[in-house]
């Protein structure tokens, strides 16, 4: 840690992290300076990305930042990503959505905030986001779809993560959907 003395509230975390190994994280990225509207730099985005550990690290530094093809290594990168819809996956979106900024790859940006929409229901599903409605709340401040209806004006458009929830809905019954099955499958004398 960056100095986990008692008396700078960082302890706190390195004690958790000791306990709950790899639960620090969620304290340390720089996801949140730039909720906070902080810029960072190309070589701060890629530490902070390599800081989020395999496979989010894998994923996004070795099969897409920076390469040639990047639609392709986009698509790559964002199927891979969507198989790990944990705290840390979160974080590297954030850090690609400035990545992006950085660039003003417009493109790029709207990529990244269909990403962040499309993987909302399963980080709410998978219960891996710490606090997810301020979380999102944050993100949503941030990742405004960038519309360009002439070409000197940008419309920032704000959507609610809410909006996504219906497919959550969906996910939920389906489970539902295949408890009850496998229930009606099971032998007479194992159901309780």
């Amino acid at each position: 840690l960056r100095d986990a003395s008692p008396h700078n509230g960082t302890h706190r975390v390195a004690m958790t992290d000791f306990k709950f190994p790899g639960s620090g994280i969620s304290y340390r990225t720089g996801m949140w300076d730039i909720l906070q509207g902080q810029h960072c730099d190309e070589d701060r985005i890629i530490s902070e990305i390599a800081a989020l550990g395999d496979p989010v690290r894998r994923t996004v530094l070795q099969g897409g930042y920076g390469s040639d093809d990047l639609s392709q290594s986009i698509d790559r990168m964002f199927s891979e990503l969507g198989q790990f819809p944990d705290f840390k996956t979160l974080a590297a979106i954030v850090l690609l959505l400035e990545w992006a900024n950085a660039l003003q790859n417009h493109d790029l940006w709207n990529s990244f905030c269909g990403l962040y929409r499309h993987m909302i229901p399963d980080f709410i599903f998978r219960d891996q986001v710490p606090f997810h409605e301020e979380v999102f709340d944050a993100i949503d401040r941030y990742a405004k779809i960038r519309t360009f209806p002439k070409l000197n004006e940008r419309i920032d458009t704000f959507r609610r993560w809410t909006e996504e929830l219906p497919r959550y809905q969906t996910m939920v019954g389906n489970l539902k959907k295949a408890e009850k099955l496998c229930f009606e499958r099971l032998p007479k004398e194992f159901r309780g």
